[in-house]
Parts: C-alpha cells; sequence; structure tokens
C-alpha cells in the first residue's frame, strides 16, 4: 500500500468513513426487524450499507481528498507482471480460501457457536434462481470491491 500522498487530508478519510461505521454498529438492530417485514425491505437496506454508501464514500474521497483506489489496495497489474500472472495468483488465492473455508468455519464454530448476525444473513439468502444466483454475485462484488476497501483498507489507510 502506497504512503498518503502530502496533499491529502487524513481527517478527511475518517470523516468519510462515519456513515459506514455508523450502518455497521447498528445493522444488528434494525436487521432482524426488516427481515421480519419483508426480505426486500432487508435486502434494499443492505445494498445501502454495502453498495450505496460505499460508493459515495469512495467517490467523496477521489473528488475531497485525492485518494484514489490504487491508493489502499485496488490496482492494476504492475508493469512487469503480466496479466495472466496477475489472475493466476488471484485465483490461487480463491482457491486456498475456498479450501479453507470450511475448516476454519468448523473450527471458529466449535469455539465460539454461531453467531446471530451470520443466521440472519443465511435466512434472508433466497434460495430460487435467478435470485440465488443474483444474490452470490451481489455479495461477492460488494464483499471484495466495497466492504474489504471501507471496513480494512480505508481505516488503515486513515491510521
Amino acid at each position: 500500500m502506497r504512503p498518503i500522498r502530502a496533499t491529502t487530508n487524513p481527517h478527511l478519510i475518517g470523516l468519510a468513513l462515519i456513515p459506514s461505521v455508523l450502518l455497521a454498529f447498528t445493522n444488528g438492530w434494525y436487521g432482524p426487524y426488516l427481515n421480519e417485514q419483508s426480505p426486500v425491505l432487508f435486502w434494499a437496506a443492505d445494498a445501502i450499507q454495502f453498495l450505496v454508501v460505499p460508493v459515495a464514500t469512495v467517490a467523496f474521497l477521489v473528488r475531497y481528498a485525492s485518494v484514489r483506489p490504487k491508493d489502499y489496495g485496488i490496482r492494476a497489474p504492475e508493469k512487469h507482471e503480466s496479466v495472466f500472472e496477475f489472475i493466476g495468483i488471484t485465483l490461487f488465492v480463491i482457491a486456498i480460501y475456498w479450501l479453507l473455508d470450511g475448516p476454519c468455519e468448523k473450527l471458529i464454530l466449535a469455539i465460539f457457536g454461531r453467531p446471530a448476525a451470520g443466521a440472519l444473513f443465511v435466512a434472508a439468502t433466497p434460495q430460487t434462481q435467478p435470485w440465488h444466483f443474483m444474490f452470490v454475485l451481489y455479495a461477492s462484488a460488494t464483499a471484495g470491491l466495497l466492504e474489504e476497501p471501507i471496513y480494512r483498507a480505508l481505516p488503515w489507510l486513515y491510521l
């Protein structure tokens, strides 16, 4: 990760993260209620938290703080790295995560038990096609491209 440029105001990064942090701390309260009322409301709130607010945060940071996605880890292949190497490394990391996901989940559940938030997310997951496929695409894209920068990379950049 590249260091913040001298022209960047780090306080703007902290300010931009406030809406996402507030939503993260409160979604355990409103999520179950919305899911009981309607799965559509639950997924609309989820899309606001994990799609609309992160996109607005990134747009704010690009415009007012001169922070670009490459500053917090989203990048194209390096000049010395071929596209095939980049894709190969990405596929290798995906395979490792996929192989370790089940055993790690079993270990964590054996130690800590099942978290309530995970159960709610699974309960709200559509089971019929094409909705389930669309959910998988949505969850994958928002987790990798929006959730990770907002909840991991930008706080590290701020600190």
